[in-house]
């Protein structure tokens, strides 16, 4: 018996379309969202409401590649899952220009049509997505090229999942598409009902390695499964795929049957060169069967600590991410306070910020940032001195690199423990055009107070210096600022009816 997922609208296109960001949008679903290919593995399900008391089922269906109809990247288990929705939205990525879009749209027409002719005869809409990421004029151009050059059918629409315009432009046009299409499926028979199907989940740890002439062969199904929907020519995919081979021991096994640096490794049929890792621990973020929260990243080496009241977190926030992640290449926890001591609390309380930068961050993209809650789920005060001994006591192989605005990093002479904290830290400090600090000049006072500050630097980095107090004050006028905070962090804002109690006094830099 083959089991298929059901729902009125199938999210469908080419990895990293953006099909998932555009189903936490417009739903209360949370699928994985990481800015390489294949980041869904499994189908996702949410529901939208699209008001007069309907509601939308829709179903992110992972990306299909060329041969999907011959089983290419596990194509076959998700092009069935399609066969059970009534209509399809074909998201399309629009920064890609107009020969490349007609490519996408035309090789996912292929192999749903090499598959089963029905997935041709569905409703169909292609919406162009990430308009953000081009001008105005030019996605109107495409729109109407693409309504020129695909079947008169087919609509053209343009949205941003990433920001939300176009969204409910696109609901309702979903809402029309249904009204073109066949009734629900049959019900299943009385006594039966139907299951929820969302394919292997998690890595199966059985495997075995031969060693045959100058070559290691790695089998098992799961790792094969692994090496098919990952795409090798992509730098992330391919570290994110070094990661889990490593967690689910297939390293240590090779060296175990004596693999060394150089040596080729086979799996599936694919080969690689081995090059083991030289420290006993990694640098690490969750992986599909982990959950990012009370974060301590997996295994460790270097891991940058980036802390703040995050009230309520902004892109000026998620600019210093960018800009710590583009120099250091270092993965990142970010870490929002509990209740800070020696200032007025924040506004909104510590779960909702927690909330609020969890958010923020799954905007980002980036795998290799990440969310720890231990601070926000403390009953007492925890200082960044508690934190950090906490990290050190569950991985003393970490090594903690703690990330201060040359603002904030003024201020650490007032911090609880301040020698004990950078003894066991190394501090990066960040200067941004408009902070008004020197970072130098604060190293400086630091250590002519013989502060311990072994590998502390200073670098550079270009984002906005955002004053979270101005927002605020806009929100408590229930003034628009889109053009201030991640996608859907105004949206939780309103609907948890935060910071409309009036303006509030402001903040001085983050204490320890």
């Amino acid at each position: 018996m083959e089991l298929r997922l059901i729902a009125d609208i199938g999210l469908v296109g080419l990895p990293n379309a953006g099909k998932s960001t555009l189903l936490a949008r417009l739903t209360g679903a949370r699928p994985k969202i990481a800015a390489y290919p294949f980041t869904t593995l499994s189908p996702n399900l949410g529901v939208a409401d699209v008001g007069r008391g309907r509601v939308l089922t829709l179903a992110d269906v992972p990306g299909l590649i060329e041969g999907a109809h011959q089983g290419a990247g596990l194509g076959l288990s998700f092009l069935k899952h399609l066969a059970r929705t009534r209509a399809l939205v074909h998201l399309v990525d629009a920064s890609l220009g107009e020969e490349a879009i007609i490519a996408a749209y035309r090789q996912v027409t292929a192999e749903m049509q090499l598959h089963s002719p029905e997935l041709s005869t569905k409703p169909t809409l292609l919406a162009l997505n990430k308009l953000d990421l081009i001008d105005s004029g030019e996605g109107t151009r495409l729109r109407i090229r693409l309504a020129e050059v695909l079947p008169k059918s087919v609509s053209v629409l343009g949205l941003s999942a990433a920001t939300g315009a176009g969204c409910p432009e696109l609901l309702a046009a979903a809402e029309h598409l249904l009204s073109q299409a066949p009734g629900p499926p049959p019900k299943a028979r009385e006594g039966g009902g139907f299951r929820l199907y969302q394919g292997p989940r998690g890595l199966s740890r059985e495997f075995s390695v031969e060693r045959v002439g100058d070559t290691f062969r790695v089998a098992g199904e799961s790792l094969e499964r692994l090496i098919a929907v990952t795409d090798l020519d992509d730098d992330s995919s391919v570290l994110r795929l070094q990661r889990q081979l490593a967690k689910i021991g297939v390293e240590a096994a090779l060296l175990h049957a004596g693999a060394k640096e150089g040596d080729e490794v086979q799996i599936g049929e694919e080969a690689f060169t081995f090059y083991p890792d030289p420290t006993p621990a990694r640098a690490g973020v969750s992986t599909d069967d982990e959950q990012p929260g009370n974060g301590v990243p997996d295994a460790p080496h270097n891991t940058i600590l980036f802390g703040g009241t995050f009230d309520p977190p902004h892109l000026g926030h998620l600019s210093v991410i960018r800009g710590l992640r583009r120099q250091t290449g270092l993965p990142i926890l970010v870490v929002p306070t509990g209740a800070p001591g020696h200032r007025p609390p924040p506004q909104a309380s510590p779960s909702e910020r927690a909330e609020m930068v969890e958010l923020a961050i799954r905007a980002l993209d980036d795998p290799l940032v990440t969310v720890s809650r231990h601070e926000a789920e403390q009953s007492q005060l925890c200082f960044t001195v508690d934190t950090v001994e906490w990290l050190r006591s569950r991985q003393p192989e970490l090594s903690v690199v703690l990330a201060l605005g040359s603002d904030v990093a003024a201020t650490l002479l007032s911090w609880k423990q301040v020698s004990r904290l950078l003894a066991q830290v190394r501090l990066l400090v960040f200067e941004r055009p408009g902070a008004g600090e020197s970072g130098e000049s604060t190293l400086a006072e630091l250590r002519r107070r013989q502060l311990p500050l072994e590998g502390a630097e200073v670098i550079s980095i270009s984002a906005p210096v955002v004053d979270a107090t101005s927002i605020r004050e806009k929100l408590a006028k229930r003034e628009s600022c889109a053009e201030l905070l991640p996608p859907g962090v105004e949206e939780y804002i309103r609907s948890h009816c935060l910071y409309s109690g009036g303006l509030d006094p402001g903040r001085s830099p983050r204490e320890g």
